[in-house]
């Protein structure tokens, strides 16, 4: 889930709408309320930051959290979700969106809520090759307009907060662009979402950051562009371990040395940088085997390791 903070969620979206804080705050609060506010110093109640939202356009009940439900065990369940997706168990992502949808009664009256479940549906049935590339990308664009409009994924807006959902069908749009063969349309797609994560305000999770940028980096990396995919993993690698979170780091160390080969094998990179190579993968690894959840990857990560020469 989104870790944007109350102060955070104000300020960017004041910003991004054009408002000053004397127009924002007229008939809510004062303005050095408000600064106060987004400086952090003071912490809105529910009702003042519903209306400060409203007042900008955007709902206060969805602004926080991708999904329109008053359950607050959902968030673990969308947790598990993710990690379903990333691992590639169909039939978990099939079961955790049957009892998502059910026990805990998220309603369709929503469109964040049909957002959601239209992008499991789409990149489930994908997966499981009941649709082709090209239905899929037509179902994730309609899942894109719920909440955005009828806009092309490429345009979609950098200077707003976007959910979580959002993020993440911009993401698979880029893939599945990628996978039909329009490499340039997949390309433009990462490179705003690049942006939009550039931006110095930006306050975000790192879960669908972490899943992007993977993506992103394998994209340039099979698309001969190997500095611009190491350069990627190296910042995102920093931000992981300035946020604690190294249980991923692992991915980034491989697409290092991934690519370090990729370019050995090219002739663009002298043989003598293949211990160099070697010792990225192995220190994935190494790491990976510390983690019970990507167990999954060992066996990926050390046949490669095996295979290189």
């Amino acid at each position: 889930m989104g870790e944007y903070s109350k102060a955070a969620v104000i300020k960017y979206t004041r910003k991004a709408v054009g408002m000053t804080q004397e127009e924002l705050s007229e008939g809510i609060c004062e303005p050095v309320t408000l600064s106060r506010y987004e400086n952090g110093q003071l912490n809105p109640s529910d009702d003042k930051f519903v209306r400060l939202m409203q007042k900008m356009g955007e709902s206060g009940e969805t602004c926080l959290f991708p999904l329109y439900c008053e359950d607050v065990r959902l968030q673990q369940e969308m947790e598990n979700m993710l990690y379903a997706i990333e691992e590639k168990n169909w039939c978990k992502v099939e079961k955790l969106k049957q009892k998502i949808e059910t026990e805990f009664h998220l309603s369709k009256d929503y469109s964040e809520n049909r957002q959601y479940l239209k992008r499991i549906e789409t990149i489930t049935r994908y997966r499981k090759k009941e649709i082709n590339v090209q239905e899929a990308i037509e179902e994730l664009r309609t899942a894109l307009n719920e909440t955005l409009g009828n806009i092309e994924p490429e345009n979609f807006p950098v200077g707003k907060i976007l959910r979580e959902t959002e993020i993440l069908v911009i993401y698979n749009l880029a893939s599945y662009y990628a996978e039909a063969g329009n490499t340039p349309k997949a390309l433009v797609i990462y490179e705003r979402l690049d942006e939009y994560f550039s931006r110095k305000d930006m306050i975000n999770d790192y879960k669908p950051r972490y899943i992007i940028y993977v993506g992103y980096s394998n994209f340039l990396g099979l698309n001969g562009r190997y500095d611009d995919s190491i350069a990627i993993c190296k910042r995102e690698m920093k931000l992981l371990l300035d946020k604690g979170k190294t249980n991923t780091v692992y991915v980034f160390l491989y697409n290092i040395g991934w690519n370090i080969y990729e370019k050995i094998k090219q002739g663009l990179e002298k043989k003598d940088r293949l211990q160099e190579a070697k010792c990225y993968v192995w220190t994935a690894y190494q790491l990976c085997s510390l983690y019970p959840e990507n167990k999954k990857n060992l066996k990926v990560i050390i046949n490669y390791f095996n295979d290189m020469n």
